[in-house]
């Protein structure tokens, strides 16, 4: 995988979100009240989200369980279930919001084939840096979250 590919895969995800976001609008989440309460929190949410979601995240499911799963149930099997895993997990932050739900599986679809097709963990790691970076970017940018359509195609994910 080459550098290039990563702006790639993100924009190819942006503009899926952005389609997504037009036909299932984002409802309020808990992370969303939490990032309305105050501009401090949104500082906070942001730096925490690009500083350590990527890495603990990616150690811990492409890391650890897709090559532990990929060993006993093949590579296929591998990633779906991390994928479904990795979903699960982040359901009862997002419930409240089908198209975050659908976009985070996406996301970890997209790190899991990723994954497994370089047998490579730091591509996946680059790749959600950038994501939570872009998305802390846009966050601080636009600090008006009272409505989805303050921010077209903007869906705060997992780590933000």
């Amino acid at each position: 995988m080459r550098w290039w590919h990563y702006p790639l895969i993100l924009g190819g995800f942006f503009v899926v979100a952005a389609v997504v976001g037009s036909y299932l609008p984002e409802h309020e989440t808990d992370l969303i009240r939490i990032l309305k309460s105050s501009r401090a929190a949104m500082y906070w949410v942001a730096i925490l989200s690009v500083a350590t979601a990527p890495l603990i995240e990616e150690v811990v499911y492409r890391g650890l369980l897709y090559p532990a799963i990929q060993r006993s149930a093949g590579k296929v099997l591998a990633v779906a279930i991390v994928t479904i895993l990795f979903t699960i997990v982040h359901i009862p932050q997002y419930y409240q919001s089908i198209s975050t739900v659908l976009l985070l599986s996406l996301l970890s679809l997209i790190l899991t084939v990723v994954r497994a097709s370089t047998r490579n963990l730091l591509p996946c790691f680059i790749i959600h840096l950038l994501f939570n970076a872009i998305q802390s970017i846009m966050l601080l940018a636009n600090p008006d979250l009272s409505t989805s359509d303050s921010t077209p195609g903007f869906i705060v994910l997992p780590g933000l």
